[in-house]
């Protein structure tokens, strides 16, 4: 038997990444088991209907790999350093459990680029060992805390606490503390973003915040509107005056009560001038209005005001006395 390869030894280096050296050897894997790989090139057909990935062993949202994240990979056009990993199933389907942003990057270029360097295996691998297997090889861009997040859920739904999860899939107790809470953001908000690997854990928490009270789905004026925005600040900060506008428009307009209007005095027609008293229709507001009445009858009106208002007064005290 040929001497094992332990996954042990494995870490991101490109000098000590699995490549030409180990082709054709035994990988030990988590469990013990063995597994051989064999360097291949998938060509782009071949990568375009077998090959496949599964996010809860390669912990790669494919929704997130934009235009804008694959760009990073423009080096690929001429050459690829490091060989994707995956396993070939008895279907003939091919399941990448490292790689799948190189693999996405290909896709995308149409067949311009006729190939994808891996590392396949035939070996019968569980599930368990292709997480640990794509855990210990894992290269590239680290996944985002919303990945992460997606990645810790079901292991917390499983009672499992945040330390166990932390040593399960890879990442620090703090980030996968973190990753939990964007658990809260819908999907939907996340694809907004033309890069989702961009956006830091401040960012992240005004977009909770954002998700508490935000009226989602979006308009499609508003999908427009936030298409044609590239920086995180910017779509962050529309999307809170989204927020505005549905508490603005989403609060109950009162209805002013009708008026009855009477007029107090007749004027002659075209002085535009006016003396009337208007009551609200549920009684409880009067109003005396004067227009253009002249100085003189402005003062007589506020003498006469003044004297009303101190008879007012007069029997307000005569009433109290006699509660008394």
């Amino acid at each position: 038997m040929a001497k094992g390869v332990s996954l042990g030894s494995i870490n991101r280096s490109t000098t000590q990444f699995p490549g030409r050296n180990n082709i054709g050897k035994k990988w030990v894997l988590a469990s013990g088991a063995e597994a051989t790989f064999v360097e291949r090139d998938i060509s782009y057909d071949i990568l375009e209907s077998k090959t496949f990935v599964d996010f809860e062993v390669n912990g790669r949202w494919q929704e997130l790999l934009t235009d804008a994240v694959l760009s990073r990979l423009s080096s690929l056009d001429k050459q690829q350093f490091m060989p994707a990993i995956g396993i070939e199933h008895d279907n003939g389907q091919i399941e990448i459990l490292d790689g799948s942003n190189r693999r996405a990057y290909i896709l995308s270029k149409n067949g311009e680029i006729s190939s994808l360097r891996a590392l396949i295996t035939k070996s019968k691998i569980s599930k368990d060992d292709a997480k640990a297997l794509a855990k210990e090889i894992r290269s590239g861009l680290e996944q985002c805390l919303y990945e992460i997040g997606m990645l810790a859920k079901p292991y917390e739904k499983q009672g499992k606490s945040q330390r166990e999860i932390a040593k399960l899939i890879g990442f620090s107790q703090s980030k996968i503390n973190k990753g939990l809470k964007t658990r809260s953001i819908p999907e939907e908000i996340i694809k907004l973003f033309p890069s989702a690997y961009d956006l830091t854990w401040p960012d992240y928490q005004s977009l909770i915040e954002i998700s508490k009270a935000l009226k989602l789905p979006l308009s499609q004026e508003q999908y427009l509107e936030l298409a044609g925005l590239t920086s995180v600040d910017k779509i962050i900060e529309t999307l809170s005056s989204y927020i505005e506008h549905c508490k603005n428009t989403s609060k109950p307009q009162k209805k002013a009560p009708s008026k009855i209007i009477s007029n107090l005095l007749e004027f002659e027609k075209g002085s535009r001038k006016k003396a009337e008293k208007q009551v609200s229709s549920d009684g409880k507001t009067t109003t005396y209005r004067f227009v253009r009445v002249g100085a003189e009858a402005d003062a007589i009106i506020e003498q006469k005001l003044q004297e009303a208002l101190l008879e007012i007064s007069r029997l307000q005290s005569q009433e109290k006395n006699q509660r008394g």
